[in-house]
């Protein structure tokens, strides 16, 4: 049974295949897109991150996955979630080659999750990626992952992004 978020009641995390709407924004009553969709790919209790993948909002792709690997703090992702969806087995491709990665390098303190809301991550991805490659979108690129690595400054305030065309 799908679980919606309310002030009264949090929304606890998601089964491990899990898809699920997030919020698109802060606020609760803007006009145009208020949410994404995404699948919960794994989750490193010890480190408190969840890994997720997102799903494109042009339903005309032939592969609908816009991000396929995204690292995000679990608590953030529960205050992302507004209604949970139906499991389906986590696909074998695209995200567990990034995962390896993102974990080695976490481990090695140089790959953090992200520490806002999914939406935020998202369109600190997007940026990240239009800021080499103007023309950028879901449309026309595939992210292959996305996770905020350390800068000179020592804080994890940059994004490592993978992108390749559709």
């Amino acid at each position: 049974m799908p679980v919606e978020a309310s002030e009264s009641r949090p929304v606890v995390l998601p089964v491990v295949g899990s898809f699920f709407k997030y919020r698109w924004t802060k606020r609760r009553f803007l006009p145009g897109r208020v949410f994404g969709l995404a699948q919960l790919l794994a989750i490193d209790e010890t480190r408190g991150v969840a890994h997720t993948r997102i799903l494109s909002s042009d339903d005309s792709l032939e592969d609908p996955v816009s991000i396929a690997f995204l690292p995000i703090l679990v608590s953030k992702l529960e205050a992302s979630i507004l209604k949970q969806l139906e499991a389906y087995p986590v696909p074998p491709t695209h995200f567990w080659p990034a995962l390896a990665e993102w974990r080695e390098l976490n481990t090695q303190g140089e790959a953090g999750a992200f520490g806002v809301h999914l939406f935020e991550a998202v369109e600190l991805v997007w940026e990240t990626i239009r800021s080499e490659k103007p023309e950028a979108s879901e449309t026309n690129l595939f992210v292959e992952y996305a996770y905020p690595v350390r800068s000179d400054d020592g804080r994890y305030s940059s994004v490592r992004a993978a992108a390749r065309p559709r």
